[in-house]
């Protein structure tokens, strides 16, 4: 089975400050928040999307409930970047044996920013083998029991938390 899910928003704020957040591990980590925190793989910590190694992998990214508890990781390769406008990543999870995940953002009338997430999951465990959905913001399937806590995450909470809007008209973080 493999599960699409697109979520787009709007930010009032433009593409490039919207970028500086989105890009970096600070950015990354708010999006988390409260229930997860991602550690970035060694020698990683203080790089952001635009400086990345494109197309090599980075190692494992822990992904931590409640900043403590290992739950899951993400085996980091970010396989495309458009700076200031889009990446797309492509990496295996605990849970996952594909894990796609392709940001873009594009300038918006009024001065605003679009954010456009679309998840692409192929879960280890197989459950209605063959499958295929695509799901817009207002049909999110049920995940299959046997997901992993990050698939079965990314239908609802952590992804849509990324379309709130995570900085000030300064680049600061709102909350």
């Amino acid at each position: 089975m493999v599960v699409v899910v697109e979520v787009a928003s709007t930010v009032p704020l433009p593409r490039e400050l919207v970028w500086e957040r989105v890009a970096s591990v600070a950015g990354i980590q708010h999006e988390m928040l409260p229930w997860l925190l991602m550690s970035m793989p060694r020698g990683t910590e203080q790089l952001d999307v635009d400086t990345l190694p494109v197309g090599q992998p980075l190692g494992k990214a822990w992904l931590r409930l409640l900043g403590v508890l290992p739950v899951e990781y993400d085996d980091l390769t970010v396989v495309e970047v458009e700076p200031g406008r889009r990446f797309r990543e492509v990496s295996r999870m605990l849970s996952a044996r594909r894990w796609e995940h392709e940001r873009t953002l594009s300038s918006v009338d009024g001065g605003g920013t679009q954010v456009h997430d679309r998840l692409t999951i192929e879960p280890r465990l197989r459950h209605g083998a063959g499958a295929t959905r695509a799901v817009g913001d207002g049909d999110l399937p049920a995940p299959p029991p046997t997901a992993g806590p990050v698939v079965r995450g990314a239908r609802g909470g952590p992804l849509r938390a990324r379309h709130v809007p995570p900085v000030t008209s300064r680049g600061d973080r709102t909350s």
